[in-house]
């Protein structure tokens, strides 16, 4: 679902003779986990701020409309906590707006329930941003993308734009990934954690704030409507896929 949906924002972006920029962000933010994937793409692809709210826009506005019928959808087909929980892991584009639907359509928080597996589902989108990025820029950078960016980049080779080019935030990514799961920042609820992910989030509002402040709506009408079509056909065929695969290969009593 991660890949399938980028190479489908790919296709229908190049349908639609979107910007390759636009089409990278777009692709990150559907094929991954929203905003935070979104973000971690803009700079491998050189995408503009105005690209970038965007697609924020797009997967924030499809994910708020998702949360609401989703757990009518989920009570009338009779879903398990499971078969919910592994379906808007993997169809709802967001990760907050996961758990917050999660929680609507069972309140309860413990092992075993929806936001438990749903959760569960989204963690492993969210592992996959190094390898999403990887794969974004290599394909920006691509043959056709040279084409596209002039005699000199062409003249450079693939390994040489890649090597320039290569998000390090992914190394720093897998490396706290690495340290974390060896427990080296102490238990789950240890005060290091607590720092670390009260930084995080801090530095998450303030990058998200600077964003918008330098965003004109004149630049967003200039896009046009191929964003919000990208994402909506997108996000649409994600969430109606997950939810035929649960439904077909996952029976409502089975367990993990």
């Amino acid at each position: 679902f991660v890949f399938g949906t980028i190479v489908f924002v790919m296709w229908i972006g190049r349908m639609l003779g979107a910007d390759r920029s636009t089409v990278g962000t777009m692709g990150a933010a559907c094929g991954v986990c929203g905003v935070s994937a979104c973000i971690a793409t803009a700079p491998g692809v050189k995408a503009k701020a105005t690209e970038v709210a965007m697609a924020i826009a797009t997967i924030l506005g499809f994910g708020l409309m998702t949360m609401f019928i989703s757990p009518f959808i989920g009570k009338a087909l009779g879903m398990s906590d499971l078969q919910y929980g592994a379906w808007v892991g993997t169809g709802i584009l967001n990760s907050g707006q996961v758990l917050a639907t999660c929680l609507a359509f069972n309140p309860t928080i413990a092992k075993g329930t929806a936001v438990y597996y749903g959760e569960l589902w989204n963690l492993v989108r969210v592992i996959s941003i190094p390898f999403v990025v990887f794969f974004i820029t290599a394909w920006y950078y691509s043959k056709e993308a040279k084409e596209e960016q002039g005699a000199e980049v062409q003249k450079q080779s693939f390994g040489k734009i890649l090597k320039e080019k290569f998000p390090m935030f992914v190394l720093g990514f897998m490396g706290m990934t690495i340290l974390s799961t060896l427990g080296l920042f102490g238990p789950e609820k240890s005060e290091t954690n607590h720092l670390l992910r009260e930084t995080m989030q801090w530095i998450f509002a303030i990058g998200l704030i600077g964003q918008g402040a330098y965003i004109d709506f004149r630049e967003i009408k200039q896009a046009g409507g191929k964003p919000l079509k990208i994402g909506l056909a997108a996000g649409a065929t994600k969430y109606v896929l997950a939810l035929i695969i649960i439904k077909l290969f996952v029976p409502a009593d089975y367990e993990i």
